[in-house]
């Protein structure tokens, strides 16, 4: 019988100690209720990114950042029918270093709906030159935006003979987010 009553007088003690510590780690404590609290600090202002060292001004609304994908092959409609060319891009990513990571994991998606959108476009050799080249890229950073957010990428490059080489950093990203 004491044996019994020892038993029932641990199992109260544990289950009544558990829920206190229960309630005391959700509930505020009480020297926490009577202090007053301290007003917010205001956010402290970031202040603007240095200009760049190129040309001694800075580039505002994109970054120099790019990614670029692999060569796609893509059906080009010609005089004797379809050809296939490789046609390279490159995704200029947004100035926001928050969605950097973000972007370059959706790089492979984007390039999938790309190839999607590319090879129901019937595209001709008219379609990657002057203006038309333009409207295509837009077209593509439509596409890249349907797919992810507006806030990931801000242009599309069409990659030729006249691209500027990429620079490191980007090299760096379009090898990591492939």
């Amino acid at each position: 019988m004491t044996r019994l009553l020892a038993l029932l007088a641990l199992a109260g003690c544990l289950v009544f100690t558990g829920v206190g510590i229960a309630a005391e780690h959700g509930a505020p404590k009480k020297a926490e209720k009577s202090e007053k609290k301290a007003p917010p600090k205001a956010a402290e202002k970031k202040a603007p990114p240095p200009p760049a060292a190129e040309g001694g001004e800075g580039k505002i609304g994109y970054s120099d950042e790019e990614i670029q994908l692999n060569g796609m092959m893509v059906p080009i409609k010609t005089r004797n029918g379809k050809n296939y060319e490789v046609v390279t891009l490159r995704l200029q990513l947004a100035p926001t270093e928050e969605t950097r990571r973000p972007a370059c994991w959706m790089a492979p998606i984007v390039h999938e709906k790309f190839l999607m959108y590319l090879h129901d476009a019937n595209l001709s050799e008219d379609d990657f030159v002057g203006q038309k080249r333009e409207l295509l890229a837009r077209a593509l950073l439509d596409v890249a935006i349907k797919t992810t957010d507006k806030s990931y990428y801000s242009g599309v490059v069409l990659v030729d003979e006249t691209s500027p080489p990429l620079a490191q950093k980007s090299i760096t990203l379009s090898s990591q987010c492939k």
